[in-house]
């Protein structure tokens, strides 16, 4: 994320971004890439350091080192699983990292619920810095997945996991067969999702930041809950893209796959989005 900024896309459908956002139906949903540092700060390390941090513990043979998933998978077969949980814990539980801007401008926002796949607490952080009183909850694939038993507010938001979260170590979802395993539970609804967090897929305005567009994820997610006839929205910078001729045909056909689905992909930095996403919401609400 740049120190300065780049211009917009000039398709950003704003308008309906302010809307839902006015009408507390937008819904945040974060990957890593809304955790990484910006502007001097300390961040997390991203997904491809990581790897390459634990290639180098577990001595991983491939040449694709910067595969996260692949790489834990391996960790995992020579030291062990819970060895393995432990050192992404080590490494994702940095004192000095604090809540980024862009958490720190959400937590500011009339928002309900926030989803994400991260293992970190900055986005709980960020609220309660604001006063706020996040409630947090996890899909636990191994588990007996019970109800959440409470309604979600702007002064109490809700903070839901997917992937675990680093208070709950079993709970994170690190390597190849856990991802496989996730999908999987999600599909046969063992354990099944709360019926809350269903419906803010099907009713509710996504924004996804952070994340890669190939998440399978990503598109599980969406295909099994979300009604088509609803508007998200998707923000991820694809650097390669600006300078590689077959990146940008892959980067084109996937955003092509993406408007399909009714989301709207934006090609730009995602805290210079947030920031106007902001500013404009603010100037709206003292128009």
């Amino acid at each position: 994320m740049n120190a300065f900024p780049e211009a917009l896309p000039t398709d950003i459908d704003w308008d309906t971004l302010v809307d839902e956002l006015k009408k507390q139906t937008l819904v945040p949903f974060l990957g890593a890439g809304a955790s990484l540092g910006c502007d001097g700060a300390t961040g997390l390390p991203t997904g491809g350091s990581l790897a390459e941090m634990l290639a180098q513990e577990c001595k991983y043979p491939g040449k694709d080192k910067f595969d996260l998933l692949r790489v834990a998978q391996y960790y995992a077969f020579r030291r062990g699983e819970m060895r393995l949980r432990s050192s992404l814990n080590e490494k994702l539980s940095l004192k000095e990292v604090k809540p980024g801007e862009i958490h720190n401008l959400i937590a500011s926002w009339p928002v309900n619920v926030v989803l994400t796949t991260n293992f970190d607490n900055l986005v709980e952080r960020a609220f309660s810095k604001r006063d706020k009183d996040p409630a947090k909850a996890l899909y636990d694939r191994k588990g007996d997945q019970k109800e959440i038993d409470l309604t979600p507010t702007i002064d109490k938001p809700l903070v839901y996991k997917l992937h675990g979260s680093l208070e709950n170590l079993d709970s994170m979802i690190v390597t190849e067969d856990n991802y496989i395993d996730f999908l999987i539970s999600l599909i046969e609804g063992n354990p099944k999702v709360p019926d809350i967090i269903k419906n803010v897929f099907r009713r509710c305005s996504i924004l996804f930041i952070g994340y890669g567009l190939k998440d399978w994820n990503i598109r599980v997610l969406l295909r099994y809950f979300r009604k088509p006839d609803i508007p998200s929205f998707a923000i991820q910078r694809d650097m390669k893209a600006l300078s590689d001729a077959e990146a940008q045909g892959e980067w084109e056909s996937t955003v092509l796959y993406w408007r399909d689905q009714k989301v709207s992909v934006y090609n730009c930095d995602a805290l210079d989005f947030v920031r106007e996403l902001d500013r404009r919401f603010r100037e709206g609400s003292h128009a």
